[in-house]
């Protein structure tokens, strides 16, 4: 999705995670409606400092961070980090993630082209977050984190990553933090960092260029940083819905 068309459109994609983090979508009332849904799963290995490890959409995140690895799945492990539910139609439903203060649960629900994930932790199962995906094209076209804040006062904040392809093939990412506005005032993006992909004959990501967000459509330019990787983004990752359809 190109970045500044996904600007143009925020307020739409903003409002209806804004509204389904004020609707009553309690931990009890997600595994009621979804558990009954569930055919079969799938376990993870590693990545959990990605949202959903080896099946995160997000096919960058992890080679920005540096030094993490997205992990691998299998069929059944003895202690696995994450576990995957999907249902008849093969959508990822739920995902469970281990951790050392125990078990982290999304819910996955659809909204049109927009996967809507609900992130709950502790004992209570507090509603941490939501997780939306936008599909487009039969891509992965943007990511948006929102955290949940009890406290109305404070702003609402949206980490969002979009990705454009051309040619069937990822071109640009762009990454920002968006501080959301009022009806009195405009949204504030407080970060933005572009991404300029290469791509080699075999469909692999094998270089990124960083550089300021005026600079992304341009070849190069003197504030432009390139990063060569140690292992080469697949078409088995980048071109993944990762149970989104």
């Amino acid at each position: 999705m190109d970045f500044f068309r996904f600007l143009d459109n925020k307020e739409t994609y903003f409002r209806v995670i804004q509204e389904a983090a004020r609707r009553e979508y309690s931990y009890q009332h997600l595994s009621e409606a979804i558990e009954p849904t569930i055919v079969r799963k799938k376990h993870g290995i590693g990545g959990k400092v990605m949202l959903r490890g080896p099946m995160c959409p997000n096919f960058l995140e992890e080679h920005v961070i540096g030094n993490i690895r997205r992990g691998r799945l299998c069929t059944n492990a003895k202690d696995p980090d994450y576990v995957y539910y999907f249902d008849r139609q093969d959508r990822l439903v739920k995902v469970d993630k281990n951790t050392e203060v125990g078990v982290c649960t999304e819910y996955i629900l659809s909204e049109g082209d927009m996967r809507l994930g609900f992130l709950f932790t502790g004992e209570k199962r507090w509603k941490d977050g939501i997780y939306a995906v936008l599909l487009e094209d039969g891509h992965i076209g943007a990511t948006i984190w929102h955290s949940v804040i009890m406290d109305s006062d404070k702003p609402t904040a949206f980490d969002v990553w979009t990705f454009e392809y051309g040619h069937g093939r990822p071109r640009n990412v762009t990454s920002c933090y968006i501080i959301e506005g009022s009806e009195h005032s405009p949204s504030v993006i407080l970060q933005s960092t572009g991404y300029r992909l290469d791509v080699d004959e075999k469909g692999q990501i094998v270089k990124y260029h960083v550089m300021p967000r005026r600079h992304l459509e341009a070849k190069g330019s003197a504030t432009e940083r390139e990063f060569v990787l140690l292992h080469p983004i697949p078409p088995k990752i980048w071109g993944q819905t990762y149970g989104m359809e």
